[in-house]
């Protein structure tokens, strides 16, 4: 934590106006900056960061300072609605107020395609090719660019910049853990034949928000554990049906549970929001949340500490690894169009490189963005855990669960678990749910 402690110090008494002649942050593997009125002038340089973090706010702006006292050009902060900016973009450009830097009210898609197209959302695959991406997780870069052959006509590349990302994994409460004598599980039948012990030392075993989309994310952790990448490909591009044995032996691990009388009391009428004051009250011994859980939790209890993360651990009745729901979160964009494009993209690059981003990460309580920021002396342990495995996040296929699926699914797996309804009816029933 020293490296974070220093800039935490930093940005705690940095002092905001600085003077003398502006100062270039140092080259991080980018293209040589293009001329613009402030490098010829020898003018400071100012740019304008248009965003809505509403809780972050004051973080960003002690951000802004430390690059300002570091390289002499100030970032200004202006802090937005979230329905607004998209129409206050717009209308800046038409009026030619258009900031340099702005965080995106939505990813790649409709809603951003145009002003990629026209160049006001900046390409910067160039700069991620000097070295830049090799930062990000593959998958994230891939997230945030206009693919070959796109049906917008957008130049491919790289047009938007993670500032944090997020994963989902199993948080548990170390005292119930060490009251039962337990560890975290290698796999999950070992977390099953946990549910004894645990319930002995006062605590439900597992909760979650079964109630909502939180039952279809758990259960693909384990579709892509039992069912594997291929069978998921097949079944979904109708090459095999959902009766087949690797659906059945996946639905069967709900069996399991219910067997093992596993979760919290209930619990298939829980939201995320009720599991989640299971858990901070010392109700739940571990629970299925993502990794804005931290924030949530030192919300509702501050002094809520004895808490840890594990990785979903595989069944033995699969044979392909555990894959998490995750990606990229808050985005941003430089103006192509601004007369500072360079500069704005600078301080992306510092933004994003290890230690700022281990002080975002730390302050917002969100995960950072990049690789190489999970180590406990730059991160908060549970923070260090769900950083460790962005690697982990599920891969894009090239077909999905229908909708329709999906809920035949979420409502049998429910029956599953009150035991009405055995493996086999449900998955005749997703199969028979096909559009």
């Amino acid at each position: 934590m020293k490296r974070v402690a220093a800039l935490v110090v930093a940005l705690a008494f940095v002092v905001t106006a600085c003077s003398g002649a502006t100062q270039q942050p140092p080259n991080q593997g980018t293209q040589a900056p293009q001329d613009n009125p402030s490098q010829q002038t020898g003018e400071p340089v100012t740019l304008t960061f248009w965003h809505y973090f509403t809780d972050r706010a004051p973080l960003m702006e002690q951000l802004a300072a430390a690059y300002e006292a570091e390289t002499g050009v100030k970032v200004k902060m202006e802090l937005l609605q979230t329905d607004v900016l998209a129409q206050k973009f717009q209308a800046s450009i038409q009026s030619g107020t258009a900031p340099d830097l702005v965080a995106a009210w939505a990813g790649i898609g409709d809603k951003t395609a145009d002003y990629a197209k026209e160049g006001y959302i900046m390409n910067l695959q160039s700069y991620m090719d000097a070295g830049w991406g090799d930062r990000f997780e593959p998958a994230f870069l891939e997230a945030v660019s206009f693919k070959p052959d796109n049906k917008w006509g957008v130049e491919p590349g790289v047009y938007m910049v993670a500032l944090d990302s997020n994963n989902m994994q199993i948080l548990y409460n170390t005292e119930a853990y060490a009251k039962a004598g337990l560890q975290p599980p290698k796999t999950f039948e070992e977390w099953l034949g946990q549910s004894a012990a645990l319930r002995e030392a006062g605590y439900a075993p597992f909760a979650a928000g079964f109630v909502s989309w939180a039952l279809p994310s758990f259960a693909s952790l384990y579709i892509w554990n039992v069912v594997g990448p291929e069978n998921m490909e097949k079944t979904y591009n109708g090459e095999m049906p959902y009766t087949a044995e690797p659906w059945v032996r996946f639905l069967n691990l709900f069996v399991k549970m219910r067997e093992a009388n596993m979760l919290a009391d209930g619990a298939i009428t829980f939201d995320v929001p009720a599991s989640e004051s299971l858990f901070v009250n010392h109700q739940a011994a571990a629970l299925y949340d993502g990794s804005w859980a931290i924030g949530v939790f030192n919300s509702m209890n501050p002094d809520f500490e004895s808490y840890d993360v594990f990785m979903p651990p595989p069944s033995v009745d699969g044979q392909y690894p555990v894959k998490i729901p995750g990606g990229v979160g808050a985005l941003l964009f430089v103006n192509g169009k601004s007369a500072h494009k360079e500069e704005a993209v600078k301080f992306l690059q510092w933004l994003t490189d290890v230690e700022a981003q281990a002080t975002y990460a730390t302050s917002s309580f969100n995960l950072p963005a990049i690789k190489g920021v999970a180590d406990p002396e730059q991160l908060s342990p549970v923070l260090a855990n769900f950083a460790a495995h962005m690697g982990d996040i599920a891969p894009t296929l090239s077909a999905t669960m229908e909708p329709q699926v999906e809920t035949a699914m979420t409502k049998g797996i429910q029956e599953i678990l009150l035991g009405s309804k055995t493996p086999e009816q449900v998955a005749q029933e997703m199969e028979a749910a096909r559009p």
